[in-house]
């Protein structure tokens, strides 16, 4: 197995057949790949519309958890049963680019000492008048540098050299704190000019609930500091 691609969902079913038909639309995709869904205890029909995905995919696999566990604690699990060489992930509510596996995979052919490739994300505004609160205009404006896992392509053996995911972190930062360990360990990373992941931004967004968002998130700063 060359490439695992963890997907978490959670009340996602608006969002997700799009998210898994844009892994079907890469420009390039390995002979050897699954898709790992894994369901954190969804309320709506999101673990229909799984079955239904797999049921049209042999390549998919799908991993349910009877509760809500948050973000963290389901990409765990996917990470934890995957078998590729490789590791991608996305949000159920994202698009890949559909170039962004093939030219991650050109640059690791590239340079055989990276360990970490992502390229940059553009931000798309979904059922709503105008961006949330928390969301800086200046977002909008241009492609930004894709520090999230949706826009990353690693070897597992070096994630699981970082660590797993902090399953407390139940709000979004699950990304931040694992980019600062990368960032603290050296890691051999490339950030690609080209946009490879196009997110949504609507009401549903972890990310929304801004003071818990905002409190975990200086959570993850001041143990930051703390460690140095």
């Amino acid at each position: 197995m060359l490439l695992s691609i963890v997907i978490p969902v959670f009340n996602g079913a608006p969002f997700l057949e799009a998210a898994v038909e844009s892994i079907y639309a890469q420009s390039y995709l390995p002979e050897s790949f699954e898709i790992i869904l894994v369901d954190d205890g969804s309320t709506d029909s999101s673990w229909d519309i799984c079955q239904q995905l797999k049921a049209s995919y042999d390549e998919i696999v799908l991993l349910q958890n009877s509760t809500n566990l948050g973000v963290a604690a389901a990409r765990n699990l996917g990470i934890k049963r995957s078998r590729g060489e490789f590791l991608a992930m996305l949000d159920q509510d994202d698009t890949w680019l559909p170039e962004k596996l093939e030219r991650q995979f050109a640059a690791f052919k590239l340079d055989t000492e990276l360990e970490l490739v992502l390229g940059m994300q553009e931000f798309n505004l979904v059922g709503a008048d105008k961006f949330p609160k928390w969301f800086k205009p200046s977002w909008a404006d241009e492609p930004q540098p894709g520090y999230v896992f949706g826009c990353m392509l690693t070897r597992k053996s070096t994630f699981l050299k970082l660590g797993l995911l902090d399953e407390g972190l139940k709000y979004g930062s699950d990304d931040v704190d694992w980019f600062g360990r990368a960032k603290s360990m050296g890691i051999k990373e490339a950030l690609l000019p080209e946009v490879s992941l196009s997110r949504k931004i609507h009401g549903s967004n972890a990310s929304s609930q801004t003071q818990p968002f905002n409190a975990e998130l200086l959570m993850v700063i001041r143990r930051k500091i703390a460690s140095k």
